[in-house]
This record gives structure tokens, sequence and C-alpha cells, in this order.
């Protein structure tokens, strides 16, 4: 939970126990959870917190030197690997070690950067040119040969292009009108989605690697279905996309928006929930967390029709439904 001063963050547990809080940032920017550690980004590096204890750890990109103050950054999935960039300079770092295992200049400006979950692969657009892989193990560059494969200039600002958990694909935001899905193994298009993303593009893959949300210029969240190329659903939704949440256990997707949520159930993908000024679903009790004034947080419980009957059986002993009402909604 970050603190109003963008200085400092708060960590809850799920009961909404203190944990701990960080102080000593530089204007926080971002804030990433992993299974056992935050990854904050402030105006001068990464922080890298153990929530439970208040342990950190601070990677200052301008120790490498390359970097001002203005950069932009990439942590892997699993949070091993951290890729930093600004203009044409770019630097791969084991976050762990704090040790740069590649780095690079460019030609042009780099746009955005995402970098396999092994550390073996950074995915860059840059300016004009077709998205690009470089190994960081040997320094080879490899271009895609399809040159429908560069973004729209006007969005670097936005999340553009995503890599899969596992590596196994590849999104991008392409100036031709189209998200295209890269196979990172044979580098190849598995598919392609008519997405306008001009002036706003946020697009993230499911935990599963079976689906892609996206929202584009008409701030429609959309949710593709990989394996079978298809549109799961589609709603209207007012604000911007921020992030994704996959719950397995519970077959749940919360679509976290900058002041409200939509929750999907993972089999079909329909929406079963929305909570204005939600802001983040906490996995393993299926509980929204609401705030809208960055101070006090309250919790409310998602709950499907089935545990509503439960609880209606205990509050309305011996209630019964005719069969017109069990009609009516759908119950056996």
């Amino acid at each position: 939970m970050p603190y109003n001063d963008y200085t400092s963050v708060g960590f809850l547990d799920k009961e909404g126990r203190k944990l701990s809080d960080f102080t000593g940032g530089n204007f926080i920017k971002g804030v990433k959870l992993g299974s056992e550690k935050a990854y904050l980004i402030d105006s001068k590096g990464l922080w890298v917190v153990d929530p439970h204890t208040g342990s950190k750890d601070f990677i200052n990109v301008s120790d490498y030197g390359v970097f001002g103050s203005t950069f932009d950054c990439f942590i892997d999935p699993l949070g091993k690997t951290g890729v930093f960039w600004a203009l044409n300079n770019l630097i791969a770092i084991d976050i762990e070690s704090g040790k740069a295992i590649y780095e690079c200049e460019t030609d042009g400006n780099i746009g955005k950067a995402v970098i396999s979950p092994d550390g073996k692969y950074i995915y860059v657009s840059e300016g004009d040119k077709n998205l690009y892989i470089l190994d960081t193990g040997s320094g080879e560059r490899r271009e895609i040969e399809d040159d429908a494969y560069r973004v729209v200039a006007g969005n670097y600002e936005k999340t553009c292009i995503d890599i899969s958990p596992k590596g196994k694909y590849v999104a991008l935001c392409c100036k031709d009108g189209y998200l295209r899905i890269l196979d990172t193994e044979t580098l190849k298009t598995h598919d392609k989605v008519p997405f306008k993303s001009y002036l706003k593009s946020n697009i993230a893959f499911t935990d599963d690697e079976s689906h892609i949300v996206m929202q584009g210029d008409d701030y429609r969240i959309r949710i593709w279905d990989i394996d079978n190329g298809v549109f799961a659903n589609t709603i209207n939704a007012e604000g911007s996309l921020g992030f994704i949440i996959c719950d397995e256990d519970s077959n749940l997707m919360a679509a976290c928006l900058t002041n409200s949520l939509y929750l999907y159930e993972t089999e079909g993908y329909g929406c079963v929930a929305y909570a204005d000024k939600g802001q983040a679903y906490l996995k393993g009790n299926d509980s929204i967390l609401i705030n809208d004034d960055r101070k006090n947080i309250k919790r409310t419980y998602y709950k499907d029709y089935r545990k509503l009957m439960e609880e209606a059986k205990k509050q309305f002993p011996g209630a019964t439904l005719d069969d017109e009402k069990r009609v009516k909604y759908n119950i056996n």
C-alpha cells in the first residue's frame, strides 16, 4: 500500500495485520509483488523488500554508469532478473546478486523491453524498427523478419508489450492496428488480434498463458482465448486497466482498473462481479480491497450463488423456492 508521500509503503497480511513499513524511497512510481519479495521502483533504482521482516536491498541504476534520473524497467515474472533502459542504453541485472548480466547501446531510443523468466532473452521495441531479441548469453541480436512487428510510437508510456509468465509468448501492440502474439520458440506469429492502441494500451497474460487481457483506445476490456483464437469476453469499462490477478484455486481472475475492479470466472471468462473503488483482489479468501482515500482500506468478499444459497439456508431455515423462481434463477 503506497503512502501519500510517495517515499514509503506499508505491507499488510491478508487479514489486514501490519507486517512492516518501508521508508527511504525517492518518489516510488511502481510496486510489484512477488511470491516472497516486493519490488519497488523509484526515481533512482529498484528496492527489493521482504514484507515480513522489512529487510531491504537497493539497486542504484547510476552505479552502472549508463543512466540518469529518468529510466524505465521491467522485472521478469519470477522476480529474478530486471531489465533497465533509458534512451539508447539498456542493462539486465541479476536481482539477487546485483550483478549486470548484459548491457548494450542501441541505435535509436528504446520504447519498451521485457525479459524472459530465465533471463536469457530480452525483447525490445525501438523507434521504427522491428521487434528484436537480445541473447544475454551470446550478445547476439535477432530481428523479427515480419515488418508488422512495429509498435505505435505514440504509446511508449503504455504497456504495449508483455511476455507470458513462462515465456511461451510475447505480445506486441502493432502500428497496423493489431495485437500480435509471437511464439518465442519458433519466432512465428501464433495469432493476431484486431486492436487499436495508438492512445492507450495495456495488455497482460493470465498465469496459465491461455488468455490475454487487453484494453485499447476504446477503453473496452477484451479477453482473448489464445488456444481457440476467439474473444472469450469483451465489456465496456470505466478507467484504465492497471493489472490483473489470477487465482487458480478459486478459478477467478480480477482486472484491476484505476478505481474499480472486475471479477471474472475462468471457466468461460464471464464477468461475475464489479467493485466500485476496488483496488485489488486477494487470493486464498476471495476478497476484494476497497479504498478511495489512500488511507482506509475496506474488504468485501465475492460469493457465488452456491455460497449465497448456503447462507440463505442458515438465515432462513426451511425456506424454499417454487418452480417458477427456480426456472427464473436457473437453479436446479
